[in-house]
């Protein structure tokens, strides 16, 4: 089972630093006190994370990391989309990243863009904030795509309808639950049960 928490400025960040400090090298920095970190758990097990602050008129994320032993299950996808879609909510002009040169293609892939041609490494990618689209399914040429019907997914922790609009009702401001069926039906679904747990 997936799992997902916000952490705001200011609260324990243990779990998080967890999974920074072993995938990164590093943990808690100045960036902490005015960043919101998202954490994704998998099967109760902190698995991966990530950060977005605001400086200088734009959202920036940051330090998205998946545990060795984690990766290969698109958790990464999904920390990148719940920190999209914080900025999108925040109605972002833009947003920017740093990364290195080998991972833009993963960036990449949600519309962001390298800033300049020149061969820098960190390289500075950039998306404004009208044209970011959490919906993979929008840029797949696929015509026949399972994935595109809508579907009833069920869950022991919280009904979910459609993975096209993944409606959630939880009872609660708990941290939004998803079982997983398939992993593009699950991202939607954790970003829609992001917003109705009120997790802004």
């Amino acid at each position: 089972m997936i799992q997902g928490k916000w952490f705001s400025p200011g609260d324990d960040l243990t779990s998080v630093l967890s999974v920074r400090e072993s995938v990164l090298g590093f943990g808690a920095d100045s960036l902490d006190p005015e960043s919101w970190n998202v954490l994704v758990y998998e099967d109760s097990v902190p698995a991966a994370t990530g950060r977005i602050w605001w400086r200088d008129g734009s959202f920036w994320l940051g330090d998205i990391a998946v545990l060795e032993s984690r990766r290969g299950r698109h958790l990464g996808d999904l920390v990148l989309r719940l920190l999209l879609y914080k900025a999108q909510d925040h109605s972002a002009r833009e947003v920017r990243l740093r990364c290195p040169r080998t991972l833009t293609g993963f960036f990449s892939r949600l519309g962001l863009q390298e800033e300049s041609s020149q061969e820098s490494d960190p390289v500075e990618m950039m998306i404004p904030g009208d044209q970011i689209d959490l919906d993979t399914c929008s840029r797949c040429p696929k015509k026949n795509c399972p994935n595109r019907q809508p579907r009833i997914i069920a869950s022991s922790a919280l009904p979910i309808f459609t993975a096209k609009s993944a409606i959630l009702l939880p009872a609660d401001r708990t941290p939004f639950v998803v079982r997983i069926f398939s992993t593009r039906q699950a991202v939607t679904a954790v970003i829609s049960a992001a917003v109705l747990n009120g997790m802004r």
